[in-house]
C-alpha cells in the first residue's frame, strides 16, 4: 500500500467515533427515515478475483456523485434484510470493525481492504438519480463478491450496479499485466473431511523480457512469430479498418528442452501494453473464468499462452493466440509436431 494511505486502523477509529450504533440506524440517520423505508436492492455476484477492481470502481463511483460516508462493518446478512426486515435472534446490526484480506494487486503488492463496506451516498441533483445505499462483501465461503445497491427507485439502483461493474472493467489491477491462472482442486483435512476449495486464482507474473538477441531461432520461425503476432498487433487498428482479419495464432509442439516456453516468454516482452494470461494444465478448462479476465473494451488486444501437460504424455504444448472479440486464449489441440500458423 502507498505510505500517503491511512492505514484502516486509522479508519476503523474514525468510523467508530462518527458512526456508534446499528447499520440500520446509520442509513436512516444519513438518508432519512421516509428515503430508507423506499429502498429497493439489486445486486450481482462477481469471482473472488474482482474484488479490487469493484471496490476502487464503487470508491470512483461515489466520490463522482458527492457527498459520500462509508462505514467498515460486517454482517452476515443481505442488504435488503437489513433495511427492511427485522432483525434476526441469532444476528447483530451493531457496528463492528470489518475484517480484512490482502489483496494480490501486483507481482509483488499487496492491498487489504475490509471484507464488508458500505457506501452511504446523497444525491446533490436530480441528475444524480438519487440517494444510494452501496454495499461490496467478500462471500469467502462461496468464494464470490457479491455487490448491492440500493436506491428508491429499482432501476437507478439496477443502473448503478452496471456503472459500478462496468467501471469495474476500465479501472481494472489487471489490464496490460502478464497473469498466471492456476486451478486449486478441493482436498481433505486431517480428519478426513473434504475441503471445498475448487478454485480458480489469478495470480500475477513479472515479465521476463526476452532480447532478439537472446533467442535463437529459424528466419522462417522468427518471421511466423513477427507477421502473425508482433506486427499484427501493432497493426491491429489499421488491419481491421481495411476488413484484413486480425485472428491469427501460433502453436508450439515438441518435446521438453526445445525453447517453446522461452519463445512465449520473447512474444509477452513484446506485447506490453495487453493483457497477457498464461493458463496451466487443469485451469485450461476454465473456459469462462479465462474469458471474462478481458477486460470490456480491451477483449480484442488479450493474448493468451496456454500449457498443458498430460499424465499420459510426456510432451509439453505450447500456443499464443491473439484472439476474436471477447475470447481470451485458445486452448490447446494434439497438432503434428512443428510450428503452425492457424489460419482465420
Amino acid at each position: 500500500m502507498n505510505s500517503g494511505r491511512r492505514s484502516l486502523g486509522q479508519f476503523g477509529q474514525q468510523w467508530s467515533r462518527r458512526f456508534p450504533g446499528r447499520i440500520d440506524d446509520q442509513i436512516v440517520r444519513h438518508l432519512g427515515g421516509a428515503a430508507t423505508a423506499r429502498l429497493q436492492v439489486h445486486w450481482t455476484q462477481l469471482p473472488a478475483y474482482r474484488f479490487v477492481d469493484v471496490y476502487r470502481a464503487v470508491e470512483r463511483y461515489c466520490a463522482d456523485r458527492g457527498e459520500t460516508v462509508r462505514v467498515g462493518s460486517e454482517y452476515g446478512e443481505d442488504l435488503n434484510s437489513i433495511l427492511h426486515a427485522k432483525c434476526p435472534s441469532w444476528a447483530s446490526r451493531h457496528l463492528k470493525m470489518a475484517s480484512t484480506v490482502a489483496w494480490p494487486i501486483g507481482p509483488a503488492e499487496e492491498e487489504s481492504l475490509p471484507v464488508d463496506i458500505f457506501w452511504l451516498s446523497r444525491k446533490r441533483s436530480q441528475a444524480d438519480g438519487g440517494d444510494v445505499v452501496v454495499r461490496l462483501r467478500f462471500d469467502a465461503e462461496h468464494q464470490r463478491v457479491v455487490l448491492e445497491a440500493a436506491s428508491d427507485h429499482a432501476h437507478f439502483a439496477e443502473r448503478s450496479v452496471a456503472a459500478i461493474v462496468e467501471l469495474s472493467a476500465q479501472l481494472s489491477i489487471y489490464r496490460n499485466r502478464v497473469l498466471e491462472l492456476s486451478h486449486e482442486s478441493g482436498g481433505k483435512d486431517e480428519y478426513g473431511n473434504i475441503i471445498p476449495t475448487d478454485r480458480l486464482r489469478v495470480l500475477f507474473k513479472a515479465v521476463e523480457s526476452v532480447a532478439d538477441h537472446d533467442i535463437v531461432v529459424d528466419d522462417e520461425v522468427r518471421q511466423i512469430l513477427q507477421r502473425n503476432v508482433i506486427d499484427l498487433h501493432l497493426r491491429r487498428d489499421v488491419l481491421k479498418s481495411h476488413r484484413v482479419p486480425v485472428r491469427r495464432g501460433v502453436l508450439f509442439y515438441g518435446p521438453p528442452g526445445t525453447g517453446k516456453t522461452y519463445a512465449c516468454r520473447y512474444l509477452c516482452g513484446k506485447l506490453p501494453n495487453v493483457t497477457r494470461i498464461i493458463v496451466t494444465g487443469t485451469a485450461l478448462l476454465q473456459v469462462s473464468t479465462i474469458f471474462s479476465l478481458a477486460p470490456h473494451h480491451e477483449r480484442d488486444r488479450t493474448d493468451g499462452i496456454g500449457d498443458q501437460r498430460s499424465s499420459r504424455s510426456h510432451q509439453p504444448n505450447r500456443v499464443l493466440r491473439t484472439p476474436k472479440r471477447g475470447v481470451a486464449p485458445a486452448l490447446l489441440a494434439a497438432l503434428s509436431p512443428g510450428l503452425r500458423a492457424p489460419r482465420d
